[in-house]
């Protein structure tokens, strides 16, 4: 079985054109010679584990390949291969085809990374893993994670038992706690050809970092077949090296995303394998008159438009009107010009300048072109915005109010189905609620707006954009009582919560899809407000992070219709919702509830308010 099975794994290969590639300096002088170059392209779509599926992976490790193939290697591909029978394949082909000086090796992988810190690790930025199809989600079962995914570390042994001299390691992945060295890549990336190219060499190119998504639009795939293709060749001398690679995948992906996936670029950790540089051999067409002329003349075009476009903006920027404005115009300029111009640096250098225009307005306050006035508490008119979860779409009006800086939405009044019959038995029965519209925070509330308005910073995960968390219900009422504002109850949480769902989360029924929304089974505390995606209200963070406070006494619910309910006069504890970053996704759920003290304080409960309109 054993030797059918390797039979097949390299049988299971794309053909190419195997002979010797001759790498030359300017002067013709013979630098390198890769005698033969072989790939092994591995993809991961079909997770079951908690994690979500990657359909794309299939046709972008196709592309690969035909990519690599053109560039001379011989590829061979594993798709959804179990941890343990991944482990195989790469020490096979390491085996077979890396223990010849002379050979080309590399390795590309397409699914999911992850990070993980060990609260053991003092000042550690963690360890980086590849995920294979079988190992679960970490939030959910950490042991089955750690047993099934592959480290980092293990790369650096593969790495070091590879006897060629060149060795590139590509992983379109997302995680940091990486085993390379940034910094030796950054005198490379302009030198043409020379002796130091051939000397050997292990490098690493990393699609995002830590928090940051694997795009589902094929940015990583596409940015690097380009790269192959010449666009990536940024000394013009028709060799494309690995540092040139990772520096124009960083600028391009970087661009592209808007800054939400940045690439990581770098050699092995090791002075005797850190010297050189990993070389594609660029197959240019043999015509490129009247199509590359054709190309550039467009590109020109494109950049007189965006000089055009950014003089516009600059002369707007310069009047009197709203800084909300002046960052929208910034915005639509970053977007309508978002392409990468493979011929001349003068559109990154408008759009850091965009990038930086909107970073100083945002921290200007803004000048109200409409407001909201409830007694004491100011609200400025920011923007309306159409927001869609699933099969939920609601366009909302957003607010500042003026006191904190918090930013509200106005959630529109209705009916709902408050409870659930499928969880705890305090959650039932489920009954109808009607309410009517009420402003609620879009964010759990920071740590740098209640050190504003308090004075003091309580929480024990200190970040100015993290929730504020171990304040009690009474603390709560006290930074209300100071802002004109309230808890909300918990009829209004639930509403804005579903936020027109039925389902147990905002987004429907699937577990799976939960890490999307909110940090949430860990042991990583409070993250920044904001970074999961929101519900179909705008409202972010209304699973997991941080309970949340409710104005109501803890009781049982009606068994008939009710409006505007407030809960008992009387009782002992407080509710709170939505579960924080250590629950698992039960305790996350729309109808979840549960109580506390007055007087209760932990790292795990914030809160969110909200302003009742009169």
């Amino acid at each position: 079985m054993r030797i059918a099975w390797f039979f097949l794994f390299f049988c299971s290969f794309a053909l190419a054109q195997t002979s010797e590639i001759k790498i030359n300096n300017d002067q013709g002088i013979q630098i390198l010679v890769y005698k033969k170059s072989y790939a092994l392209v591995i993809g991961m779509s079909k997770y079951t584990k908690g994690w979500g599926e990657l359909p794309a992976v299939g046709e972008e490790v196709k592309k690969v390949k035909t990519a690599l193939v053109e560039n001379g290697f011989q590829v061979f591909s594993v798709m959804n291969a179990p941890a343990n029978e991944l482990r195989q394949k790469i020490a096979v082909f390491i085996k077979k085809f890396g223990s010849q000086p002379d050979n080309r090796i590399l390795i590309y992988f397409a699914g999911h990374g992850y990070t993980y810190k060990s609260e053991y690790e003092d000042g550690s930025q963690g360890i980086g893993y590849i995920v294979p199809i079988d190992a679960p989600n970490p939030k959910a079962h950490l042991v089955g994670f750690l047993e099934k995914a592959i480290a980092m570390e293990l790369f650096d042994i593969y790495a070091k038992q590879i006897k060629s001299d060149h060795a590139l390691f590509i992983f379109d992945s997302c995680f940091s706690g990486s085993i390379f060295d940034t910094s030796a890549e950054k005198n490379s990336i302009t030198e043409r050809i020379s002796y130091g190219t051939g000397l050997p060499t292990r490098q690493f190119i990393i699609a995002g970092q830590e928090l940051e998504r694997r795009s589902s639009e094929n940015l990583f795939t596409d940015a690097f077949i380009k790269a192959l293709q010449g666009r990536g060749d940024q000394n013009n001398d028709s060799y494309l090296t690995a540092s040139e690679l990772g520096a124009y995948l960083e600028k391009t992906i970087s661009r592209q995303s808007q800054g939400a996936q940045n690439p990581q670029i770098g050699k092995l950790k090791s002075s005797l394998l850190n010297k050189g540089d990993f070389v594609f051999q660029l197959r240019l067409p043999k015509i490129l008159s009247a199509n590359e002329k054709e190309d550039k003349l467009r590109w020109y075009k494109k950049l007189a438009q965006m000089k055009n476009g950014y003089q516009k903006v600059i002369r707007y920027d310069k009047t009197s009107v709203s800084s909300i404005k002046k960052v929208k115009y910034w915005e639509k300029f970053l977007q309508v010009f978002r392409e990468d111009n493979p011929y001349t640096q003068d559109d990154e250098k408008m759009c850091f300048v965009a990038r930086q225009k909107i970073a100083e307005l945002q921290k200007k306050p803004n000048i109200p072109t409409s407001s909201i006035n409830q007694g004491s508490s100011k609200f400025v008119y920011l923007r309306t915005e159409t927001y869609t979860c699933q099969n939920q779409k609601y366009t909302v009006k957003e607010y500042k109010h003026e006191q904190t800086g918090l930013e509200f939405i106005l959630v529109p009044g209705g009916s709902y189905m408050r409870g659930s019959n499928i969880g705890k038995a305090n959650e039932s029965p489920i009954h109808k609620v009607n309410l009517q519209p009420f402003l609620i925070s879009k964010y759990e509330v920071p740590q740098v707006v209640w050190e504003k308005i308090m004075g003091k910073q309580p929480s024990r995960y200190q970040n100015n954009m993290a929730p504020v968390e171990n304040v009690s219900w009474t603390d709560a009422q006290d930074f209300c009582q100071k802002t004109g504002l309230t808890l909300p109850t918990e009829a209004q949480w639930e509403y804005a919560c579903r936020a027109g769902s039925t389902g147990k989360f905002c987004f429907g029924n699937d577990e799976e899809m939960l890490v999307d929304y909110a940090h949430f089974g860990g042991w990583h505390g409070t993250q920044r407000v904001g970074e999961k995606k929101p519900n179909a209200f705008g409202l972010y963070d209304m699973h997991g992070n941080v309970w949340e406070w409710c104005q109501d006494y803890f009781g049982e619910y009606p068994t008939n219709e009710v409006s505007e309910p407030k809960g008992p006069k009387e009782a002992t504890y407080r509710v709170c919702r939505g579960g924080s970053w250590n629950f698992l996704p039960d305790g996350c759920r729309c109808a979840f509830r549960d109580r506390l003290r007055e007087s209760y304080r932990s790292q795990f409960v914030g809160l969110r308010v909200v302003k009742n309109i009169k």
